[in-house]
């Protein structure tokens, strides 16, 4: 065993052309202190560079500048790791925020779509919630949309002119839950639009309404108007 240790090569002396570091027996193929690649020196080159080496430590000027070198080599090492933490964590932070997105608007899409592939397309008993007309405005085309077999509470929707359309969730026996999802149905309508549909809620004495359009002042008067015939 002892002869199989004496015949394994030993490491072979290196200098740092770089920082100038010279070291007699060292493994490694880079600067422990400044990563710089090292160079293989032979038994002579070694002798030379450890004079070499022992003459410079001796002069004062040499050993200020080499501080100074290995003090600023040091800070920019520093500044490149926070630089690249800092990408880092900029990164993950935009993923994250780019995964909490998709994830609500695929939620409110989902929402959209189910609520949209379940409108029935007839008269409701519930119409009596909708005023008959909004100044000279008269209502048309209510319908009902089933939310889901989870929320069973239906909305309503109707049209007052071509500008105007209402939604409507009955007070009976709604809850957070509903009234929630009721809201996302709305904002869902409202963004399929460029640039997205303005909306107003109401609060009724039977219902929630929802009231969207283009234009600002007329959703805003509409609202006004369902506020004095059916609100609180």
């Amino acid at each position: 065993m002892l002869l199989e240790l004496a015949r394994k090569k030993q490491p072979s002396p290196k200098l740092c052309e770089r920082c100038d570091a010279f070291f007699p027996s060292l493994g490694s193929e880079t600067c422990p202190q400044c990563f710089a690649p090292l160079t293989a020196l032979t038994a002579e080159e070694a002798n030379q560079a450890a004079r070499a080496q022992f003459e410079r430590l001796q002069d004062p000027e040499y050993v200020s500048l080499k501080s100074q070198d290995d003090e600023r080599f040091k800070e920019e090492s520093f500044g490149a790791c926070l630089a690249v933490v800092g990408i880092l964590t900029l990164a993950l932070a935009v993923s994250l925020f780019l995964i909490y997105a998709a994830a609500h608007h695929k939620t409110i899409a989902a929402a959209f779509k189910a609520a949209n592939n379940r409108t029935l397309e007839r008269p409701i008993a519930n119409e009596s919630m909708l005023p008959m007309s909004l100044g000279n405005t008269e209502r048309t085309n209510v319908t009902t949309i089933m939310q889901s077999d989870e929320n069973p509470v239906p909305l309503l929707h109707c049209l007052y002119g071509p500008s105007i359309q209402v939604y409507v969730l009955p007070a009976t026996g709604a809850n957070a839950t509903t009234l929630g999802n009721f809201r996302e149905i709305v904002q869902a309508v409202c963004i399929q639009t460029n640039p997205p549909f303005i909306s107003q809620e109401v609060h009724g004495k039977l219902a929630y309404y929802d009231i969207i359009g283009a234009n600002g002042g007329l959703v805003g008067d509409a609202a006004q108007k369902i506020n004095s015939l059916v609100g609180q």
